[in-house]
C-alpha cells in the first residue's frame, strides 16, 4: 500500500529516498518508513542496501543529516542489508499491527461508551479521530467518555482522541463529516 501525503514527514521520507537513490544507485534496495512516531530498534526508517560497508554508512548518514536539516521532523534510521530478512519483516509488519490495534482500540472504545453514545464514528474532526454523538453533553457524559478513552488508550499503541457532540449539534454539521462507524 502506498500513502502519499503532502506533510512534513512524507516530504522528508521522499527526499531521503531521492538522495539515497542518487548517491547509492544500484546499491540501494529499499526504504521502509514507519509513521513518524512509530519506532523499531529506536528507528522510524529502515534503509536496506545490497551490502553494508563504510562507504554506504557514510552516504546514508550524510543523506539523513541533510534531510533532517531541511524538515521539521526527525528521521532516525536503521541500516541493514537485503539479506537481513528478519529486520525487513519486523519493519514491514509495524503498520499492519498498528492498523489492527487502532481497529481494536476503536471497537473497545465504542463498546465502553455505547450505553451513553447515540453514535460513535471514526472521523477526522478538530484534531480528533473519533466523533462521539450523545443526546446531551453534560459533566456526567464528559466524565464517562473521558474515563473510557483513558482506559482504552492505556493499553493500546493507537490513541483515541475524541470529539464530543450533542445530537443537535451533530445534525447541524453532519453533511461535512466523512467517517465510518
Amino acid at each position: 500500500m502506498y500513502k502519499l501525503v503532502n506533510d512534513e514527514w512524507s516530504k522528508a521520507v521522499s527526499e531521503l529516498f531521492q538522495l539515497l537513490s542518487t548517491s547509492l544507485r544500484n546499491r540501494f534496495a529499499m526504504l521502509i518508513a514507519l509513521d513518524e512516531d512509530s519506532f523499531v530498534y529506536d528507528s522510524n526508517v529502515l534503509v536496506v542496501v545490497d551490502k553494508v560497508d563504510d562507504e554506504v554508512r557514510d552516504k546514508v548518514a550524510e543523506a539523513v543529516i541533510e534531510v533532517n536539516s531541511h524538515h521539521d521532523c526527525t528521521i532516525s534510521y536503521y541500516l541493514t542489508s537485503k539479506d537481513d530478512v528478519n529486520t525487513i519483516r519486523v519493519f514491514s509488519s509495524v503498520k499492519e499491527k498498528k492498523k489492527e490495534d487502532c481497529e481494536d482500540a476503536f471497537k473497545e472504545f465504542k463498546e465502553k461508551v455505547k450505553s451513553i453514545a447515540r453514535d460513535v464514528i471514526k472521523a477526522e474532526i478538530y484534531d480528533s479521530n473519533v466523533l462521539v454523538v450523545v443526546d446531551k453533553v453534560d459533566d456526567e457524559v464528559r466524565d464517562k467518555v473521558a474515563e473510557a478513552v483513558i482506559e482504552v488508550n492505556s493499553h493500546h499503541d493507537c490513541t483515541i482522541s475524541y470529539y464530543l457532540l450533542s445530537s443537535e449539534e451533530y445534525e447541524k454539521i453532519r453533511g461535512t463529516i466523512k467517517g465510518s462507524k
